[in-house]
């Protein structure tokens, strides 16, 4: 039997809610930390992740008007700083071609913070180049902003653009919310993705992840008996979880004693 003094164990009784708030990067662009740990595990209290990103809708493609140089975005909704907004369709979108002897040029077609859509010129050259950034490459665009596609030119006269000049691969063109997957640490407040990010944002930097997450209360447990019914084990050293329903138990000193 356990004989330590002074036995005590703290276990979930509350929450505070913390709300929607931008993670930070630990420079490995995979593992985004919260200043606030840990999270509840509290069932109807899990953390809400919500990268910003597409969500559904958004199709590019070749300006009904058959105008030079524009493109049609359809409806869509996304997640941007946590909020599932609605951004309304948008017609003849302008794509900006090279001139002289730069003819490659990429033009990325993005939501802004404010639910609208913008195109994003890059820098022309005379080949494309897949680097941010970079002559003919695709733009770093705003950090607050999402892309949904590239549209890539190869002449400098204007012409209506074709649908084999829209790009839209989600992780290469296209930034949905959902993808990559990632996993939870609610004990040292951090999200991490199964793979990083790209740093296709000015800085050059990743899309900003957000969490909406709730942070125990804790409260001292009277009786051992009190903390067993919330998960506690005998002995204890750290902060574990309880029940699947009860959320953390912190676990300061051996429980039990006789």
């Amino acid at each position: 039997m356990s004989t330590s003094q002074n036995a005590q164990v703290e276990f979930e009784a509350g929450r505070t809610l913390v709300p929607f708030s931008a993670l930070t990067d630990s420079g490995d662009h995979k593992k985004f930390t919260h200043t606030s740990r840990p999270w509840s595990r509290a069932a109807g209290f899990e953390p809400d992740i919500k990268p910003n990103g597409l969500a559904t809708g958004g199709a590019v493609s070749p300006a009904a008007s058959a105008q030079n140089d524009k493109v049609d975005v359809a409806a869509l909704s996304c997640y941007l700083a946590g909020v599932l907004t609605a951004v309304a369709a948008a017609a003849n979108v302008t794509v900006t071609r090279g001139a002289t002897t730069n003819t490659h040029s990429i033009t990325s077609i993005t939501v802004k913070a404010d639910g609208t859509i913008e195109a994003v010129a890059g820098t022309a050259s005379t080949a494309f180049s897949e680097t941010r950034g970079a002559a003919g490459g695709p733009p770093l665009i705003p950090v607050d902003s999402i892309e949904i596609a590239q549209v890539r030119t190869t002449s400098i006269t204007g012409a209506p653009i074709v649908a084999s000049e829209i790009f839209a691969v989600v992780g290469q063109h296209t930034e949905r919310f959902d993808f990559p997957s990632w996993e939870i640490d609610p004990f040292d407040g951090a999200v991490r993705f199964l793979q990083a990010l790209p740093l296709i944002h000015t800085g050059p930097a990743a899309k900003k992840v957000y969490a909406q997450v709730y942070t125990p209360i804790f409260q001292a447990a009277s009786r051992a008996a009190d903390a067993a019914r919330h998960g506690a084990s005998e002995r204890a050293s750290r902060v574990v979880p309880g029940s699947s329903s009860a959320g953390w138990v912190a676990e300061g000193r051996a429980v039990a004693r006789s």
